[in-house]
């Protein structure tokens, strides 16, 4: 009964992030309207992804490399936006790819937790320098090691804020946990953020890092769990 009850809470959230994600799109694509007549090719490219994610739900790899393309579409109508000079539009698409980001990644979350449970971290960061300095001190490596499954690096120029960031209120803990070994780990100090209005959208234990490393690169001393 306990499985069959987990299978129906998996199946659940991930059709209800299907649903969100089509919503949010919707939501975003009518903002757009009036941008730039290149967005309406992307729009249709974007329904199209979101009709195969629907159709091939089930398949971690397709939803992985559908996932890319569609950040890369995203990225380029975000570029549009960017060019109009309506600051209250990038702002409220900025806030709204953040979100779609996230039930991107529950959709991840809940077929990973079909083998396995765990804390699941997503990392986002800023730019190609923040990467390779990520990728040369180990950090995924560094928070598998501790009973983390670790996932990234997804390039977010905009929203990369320093920031560990929960969706449950008991995830709290977690989250302070994961501050303390990323900051060791990095040298670079980040906070704790709660983002609310998705505790029924999003898995418990999944959270997400958003890291910028700093220009100058004036980052503290760091040492590897």
């Amino acid at each position: 009964m306990k499985t069959n009850n987990k299978a129906k809470r998996t199946e659940t959230i991930i059709s209800t992030s299907v649903i969100l994600m089509l919503i949010g799109f919707i939501y975003m694509f009518y903002l757009l309207n009036n941008v730039h007549e290149t967005v309406q090719e992307k729009k249709q490219e974007l329904s199209e992804l979101n009709a195969e994610i629907i159709k091939n739900k089930d398949s971690l790899h397709y939803i992985d490399q559908r996932l890319q393309l569609k950040q890369v579409l995203l990225d380029s109508i975000l570029k549009q936006i960017k060019e109009s000079d309506d600051t209250v539009l990038q702002e409220k698409v900025k806030r709204d790819l953040e979100a779609d980001q996230t039930l991107n990644y529950s959709l991840k979350t809940s077929i990973l937790r079909t083998t396995a449970p765990g804390k699941i971290v997503y990392m986002q960061v800023k730019d190609q320098q923040t990467k390779e300095y990520l990728e040369e001190i180990d950090l995924l490596d560094t928070l598998t090691k501790n009973e983390y499954r670790a996932f990234g690096y997804d390039l977010q120029p905009e929203g990369a804020d320093n920031t560990v960031r929960f969706f449950h209120p008991e995830d709290s803990s977690n989250a302070q946990l994961l501050k303390k070994k990323i900051e060791k780990a990095t040298g670079i100090e980040v906070k704790e953020q709660y983002i609310k209005g998705f505790e029924n959208k999003v898995p418990s234990q999944q959270l997400e890092v958003w890291l910028k490393k700093p220009q100058n690169d004036s980052v503290s001393n760091n040492t590897k769990y």
